[in-house]
């Protein structure tokens, strides 16, 4: 294998954010290489696919070729949320057609070789070993087949998914609103399972998914609270799986390997551009499997993406607005699903996510509050502020205030440094209120 001296793009990642960027430059004549570090071997949870996922596939050229991979039709979406009753949304007669069911690991290596049809270097089992921004553009070193290759490109783009390991590289932090963790298990039957269809169900605990994987057998994951290790165990698992109504009933009784975990969060990136380098996908910003649309994100971001390397640097700034206010309309729509869930108020799992969005707060507390802990406050991060605060912060803001009172605006000034560059201290401020309406701080008598 040849690498060129130069390219436009360096694309690190080679997911779906990472190909539809190149997919993209490549239609556009501009030249890109693509490494991917572990093609084929990583864990990937599967997807289901929404109809509206045609759109960013034709924008792609690729709305066609995706007709030919024979991946699982998706006819109907099942959920018991709110009630114990089960509500079908039939897509059979929806005019967009159908949804689909992937086989990640079938889709991810298709993508690939699309885009290296399309023009692209596409090099598996490579990864980024250094990179120095010089005037316009990046010296880069790659580790291709244990061997070192150099390289200029104009632009840098991160397609490292949650990690965003290129641009945290380049002092972009993760700001993160919520933590969960999803115990998965493959069921292998004899039998296929008939129901072709996502199933979600709530319980007080968490909620369900299940689905039908296109190489035959049944995907069932519990999501739950990161602090929640009920079902980290078979058993566990097995006993959670017991309460629920609709979700037992479709499970095959051959066993399965234990409970998988798979980290789950809602954030992004502080900033997902920077100086001749982007983020896309889930390096730009990570959603709730509950909004079923990672995939499609990650398509469309990097179409996006490529179209801003290709007009120039004043478009990256479009590009940036997009994703800041695609993610704020995803905080509002996930807020509204958990608090359609109403049937345990006074569970954590459920409580801590049936909370306002913080970036769209309004704010009561006086700067000029005097702030104190309580007696006997905690040490880890309190549960009303769990989707707010990392537990970094809460431990910065208690050294700040343990030795006494502080000035709210003065503990927000301490945790400055973290906050969210958009919305300022608003998000920190929302979570003084909330540990002062749930008597983690309180104002001390003058």
């Amino acid at each position: 294998m040849k690498l060129p001296s130069r390219a436009c793009a360096l694309v690190v990642g080679g997911g779906p954010a990472g190909c539809a960027v190149a997919l993209g430059l490549a239609r556009a004549g501009a030249s890109s290489v693509v490494v991917e570090r572990s093609a084929g071997r990583r864990f990937q949870i599967g997807e289901t696919l929404r109809p509206s996922v045609g759109q960013v596939l034709t924008r792609l050229g690729l709305e066609d070729a995706f007709s030919t991979q024979r991946h699982l039709t998706s006819h109907a979406i099942a959920s018991s949320w709110g009630s114990e009753a089960l509500e079908v949304d039939n897509r059979l007669f929806d005019p967009a057609g159908p949804g689909w069911h992937l086989d990640r690991a079938r889709f991810d290596a298709w993508l690939r070789r699309e885009a290296a049809q399309a023009g692209a270097l596409v090099i598996d089992d490579a990864k980024l070993r250094a990179c120095a921004r010089r005037a316009g553009g990046w010296d880069v070193v790659l580790t291709c087949a244990d061997q070192e290759r150099s390289m200029r490109v104009d632009v840098l783009v991160d397609a490292t998914g949650a990690s965003a390991s290129v641009a945290r590289r380049q002092g972009a932090r993760r700001l993160v609103y919520d933590r969960m963790v999803g115990w998965s298990r493959v069921f292998d039957d004899d039998a296929p399972v008939q129901e072709g269809f996502l199933l979600v169900e709530a319980t007080e605990d968490g909620w369900w998914y299940s689905v039908p994987l296109p190489t035959g057998g049944l995907l069932v994951v519990f999501v739950t609270g990161p602090d929640d290790r009920g079902a980290a165990t078979t058993a566990g698992w097995t006993a959670r799986l017991a309460g629920t109504i609709h979700t037992r009933d479709r499970v095959p009784g051959v066993g399965a390997a234990p409970p998988r975990p798979w980290a789950i969060s809602s954030a992004r990136l502080d900033r997902c551009v920077g100086p001749d380098w982007l983020a896309v996908g889930d390096a730009a910003s990570v959603y709730d499997p509950l909004a079923a649309i990672g995939v499609e994100k990650a398509l469309r971001t990097g179409a996006d993406a490529a179209e801003a390397i290709v007009a120039g640097p004043a478009a990256r700034a479009d590009y940036l607005a997009g994703v800041e206010r695609d993610f704020e309309s995803y905080l509002s729509l996930r807020c509204a699903y958990y608090c359609a869930e109403s049937r345990w108020p006074s569970a954590p799992f459920w409580r801590r996510r049936r909370q306002i969005d913080p970036t769209r707060a309004t704010v009561r507390l006086s700067p000029h509050a005097m702030l104190g802990l309580s007696p006997g406050d905690p040490v880890a991060l309190p549960p009303e502020v769990e989707t707010i605060l990392s537990p970094r912060e809460w431990t910065r803001l208690r050294d700040v205030i343990a030795s006494g009172a502080v000035a709210a605006h003065a503990c927000a000034a301490a945790l400055r440094p973290h906050a969210d560059a958009r919305h300022g201290d608003r998000r920190i401020v929302v979570a003084l209120e909330r540990m002062l309406d749930h008597g983690t701080l309180r104002c001390p008598s003058p």
